[in-house]
């Protein structure tokens, strides 16, 4: 007798065989296109005006705001302006706040250029005040205690007595509970090197700063110095097992230049000699993401799209200001190895949302390990026992990549003004357009009993990923269940601002 899950994955295979075993896409210069109405208003326009009027009619770019009153445990007390990470109830994309999305979502929203589109939403105000809620959430009593304590000499091995950057929005916004994950990554340097920028270009006043967020920017660089930089080991933008990451040490070191040039920050004297530390570090091996370990290891990696952070803060000019367009051009030779049918690949043997990732069967082997099928699995041994219950070789696509390639080749263009980068900045955007949802879509989902289950997804969607699943036709393609993914709906806004 067949178990209730089985027979829920019979059913799976029987919804997406039905829509997606001979999928009516178009077809555009060898990108299959998901939405025949983007489509059609791509090849009817001769400027990308008409597919964004399109997407702004449809709801593409819709956020989910949350206003929400915050209380430190020393009283303070703000109102913040927050997005989680997808539109979904389940743990953790719809419950927790992670400060790397809210800050791509915010610098993304704050560079739109209202003089070229009517953007319909005051998106820019939107930005400021979410980029200045997540410096808040990251300068909380205690999470300024966290920075001090490692400072100090503290346990920088344990990922939990590092500031925290994920948090349960409804009991923890404020960072004052231990929260079990992955916090040993990149994400409040992303923030700080947001903030700044957002310093520097007069978008935020130094009067808007307190002397909470003030203590947090003077703790960087020492902070950076207690924990090894740049040869600390780092979860990186993927939460996974800790390794010398080059798109960690990438944000650092552009971090400690925007510290260095910047009149806002009162420069620490060991500034300097970490700068040094880390463009010399990243000139060794600018285009592989983890290079120092043996390449039978579980820690290394050679492409990964991580990388392409390296292409957005312009780590290129500062390896090389004389000729960045090499290194710029070898970084976008590795990370375009990774394009699949819809998206790039984070890396190859990612088993994250791989081949039949949200299948019952699978999701009770993932459960028992992680509680869910997107818990933490950082530890070498549960990342190594994820990937033994995946099979490689049909790893999720991210949409995401598409976007910020084409802006960082938008960005590029107008520094060289190379043409080629006009063009790839063109070819990166349609990529991502391809990626829209379109009609009738499924992806599948867990119901009220927890049991995984199609799902109708809307069209005119931006995905966080396409996931896959095997039948005797071959592989079929379908939207990940964190569709949309805020974080990828910035990235595009940002990507078709460039272009206009």
């Amino acid at each position: 007798m067949l178990s209730k899950y089985e027979i829920a994955d019979s059913e799976i295979c029987t919804a997406l065989e039905e829509r997606y075993s001979s999928p009516t896409f178009s077809h555009l210069g060898g990108l299959q296109f998901r939405n025949a109405e983007v489509f059609k208003a791509l090849q009817n326009s001769t400027s990308y005006t008409k597919v964004l009027d399109l997407l702004m009619k449809k709801g593409s770019f819709q956020f989910a705001f949350e206003e929400i009153d915050w209380l430190d445990t020393d009283g303070d007390q703000s109102q913040l302006l927050i997005n989680r990470a997808s539109k979904t109830p389940t743990w953790p994309m719809g419950t927790h706040f992670w400060i790397r999305d809210n800050t791509f979502i915010a610098s993304s929203l704050l560079g739109l250029q209202y003089e070229k589109y009517p953007y319909p939403i005051k998106w820019q105000d939107m930005g400021k005040k979410m980029l200045l809620s997540s410096l808040t959430i990251i300068s909380s009593c205690t999470q300024l205690e966290r920075f001090q304590s490692i400072i100090d000499g503290g346990d920088f091995s344990n990922p939990h007595n590092w500031p925290h950057i994920f948090l349960n929005i409804e009991n923890n916004i404020n960072a004052a509970n231990t929260e079990p994950w992955m916090h040993k990554q990149d994400a409040w340097q992303i923030l700080a090197y947001h903030v700044i920028t957002a310093l520097d270009n007069g978008i935020i006043k130094p009067e808007e700063l307190t002397s909470k967020h003030t203590k947090f920017l003077n703790s960087i660089c020492p902070f950076l110095e207690k924990v090894g930089f740049p040869n600390a080991t780092n979860g990186g933008s993927w939460e996974e097992i800790e390794a010398e990451r080059t798109s960690v040490i990438a944000w650092e070191t552009a971090l400690l230049n925007k510290i260095i040039h910047s009149k806002h920050i009162v420069e620490p004297a060991s500034a300097n000699s970490l700068l040094a530390r880390g463009i010399e570090r990243l000139q060794l091996s600018f285009d592989k993401e983890c290079p120092n370990y043996p390449e039978d290891s579980v820690l290394y990696r050679d492409a990964d799209s991580a990388l392409i952070y390296l292409l957005l803060i312009d780590i290129p000019t500062l390896l090389n200001p004389g000729n960045p367009s090499n290194i710029f051009d070898e970084i976008l030779d590795k990370v375009t190895t990774l394009r699949g049918s819809f998206g790039y690949k984070r890396y190859l043997t990612d088993s994250y949302q791989g081949l039949g990732y949200y299948q019952n069967e699978t999701a009770q082997q993932l459960n028992a390990l992680y509680t869910t099928p997107s818990g933490d699995s950082s530890g070498v041994e549960d990342f190594k026992k994820r990937s033994a219950i995946i099979p490689s070789g049909h790893e999720a696509e991210w949409t995401h990549f598409s976007w910020q390639l084409s802006s960082a080749c938008a960005i590029f263009f107008k520094k060289t003004k190379d043409e080629k980068y006009a063009k790839l900045q063109t070819k990166f955007l349609v990529e991502g357009m391809a990626a829209i949802t379109g009609e009738d879509e499924i992806t599948l989902k867990p119901d009220e009993n927890g049991i995984i289950s199609p799902e109708a997804i809307a069209a005119f969607q931006i995905p966080e990923c396409y996931n896959s699943e095997e039948n005797e036709q071959g592989i079929m393609h379908y939207p990940s269940p964190h569709t949309p993914l805020y974080w990828s709906i910035a990235e595009s806004l940002r990507a078709f601002d460039l272009n206009l």
